[in-house]
């Protein structure tokens, strides 16, 4: 589970090191084997005009949100836009010995991120926003106090 938030900047070269505390999770336990996860645009965002962030998925967990795409039929029009977007903007990765990764420019485009970022953990992945966009978004009226007591309460809490 991803848990926490870590304020880190994009070096010279387009390449954000990711927190140690987020590696295990993200690459599996042996850090050595290097293996693959997946950079994908927000699925529920993707013009990117509310939530403009990207997601850090474990190839578990992207396998998992891949099968349930996969399970709905493409007979309807909509479904394949979304796939065909979704799919076309995902970029697969692993990390370097320093622990970073090369983000491909259209989507550090798509979330508007420059230089600072802000990674937030979201329980089966990681969120990277840019700092600034961070910072408006938990100011903003996304923190509505009574309409989050109310969502809570939607949700049995």
């Amino acid at each position: 589970m991803f848990c926490n938030k870590f304020n880190h900047s994009i070096d010279d070269k387009g390449r954000l090191i990711i927190p140690m505390e987020y590696r295990q999770e993200l690459v599996g336990r042996d850090t050595l084997l290097n293996l693959s996860f997946y950079i994908t645009t927000n699925l529920w965002d993707p013009d990117g005009e509310e939530e403009p962030c990207l997601y850090l998925w474990p190839e578990e967990n992207f396998m998992e949100l891949r099968d349930k795409l996969k399970g709905v039929s493409d007979s309807n029009k909509e479904i394949r836009r979304i796939k065909r977007r979704f799919f076309s903007s995902t970029q697969s990765t692993t990390l370097d010995k320093q622990g970073r990764v090369l983000i491909h420019p259209e989507l550090k485009q798509y979330a508007g991120i420059e230089k600072n970022v802000m990674l937030v953990g979201a329980d089966n992945h990681v969120e990277v926003w840019d700092y600034e966009t961070w910072k408006r978004y938990n100011t903003g009226e996304e923190d509505d106090e009574a309409s989050w007591s109310e969502t809570l309460g939607a949700l049995g809490f």
